[in-house]
């Protein structure tokens, strides 16, 4: 199965807006250096974070080691119109 977000995709994300939806909206999380897109669910003091393809597995990190970005713009890749422009 693959993924939801397909290679070449966008993901515009806005650092000035609050991300608030923890119980499984998507979210750009920075951890330990790596940024992914993942579902977030707030359990207590961590997130468990679920990738849309379950080829992958769910992961709990803290949320104090986590930031989670809000997503403001999502553009698929079949939506780059740059390649039937040439």
């Amino acid at each position: 199965m693959s993924p939801k977000l397909e290679e070449g995709s966008y993901l515009i994300i806005n650092p000035e807006v609050r991300f608030s939806r923890f119980e499984g909206g998507i979210g750009v999380v920075a951890h330990e250096g790596r940024f992914k897109v993942r579902h977030v669910y707030a359990v207590g003091g961590s997130y468990t974070l679920v990738p849309s393809n379950p080829v992958y597995y769910p992961e709990v990190v803290p949320a104090d080691s986590a930031q989670v970005f809000h997503v403001a713009l999502y553009m698929p890749a079949w939506a780059d119109m740059r390649d039937s422009e040439r």
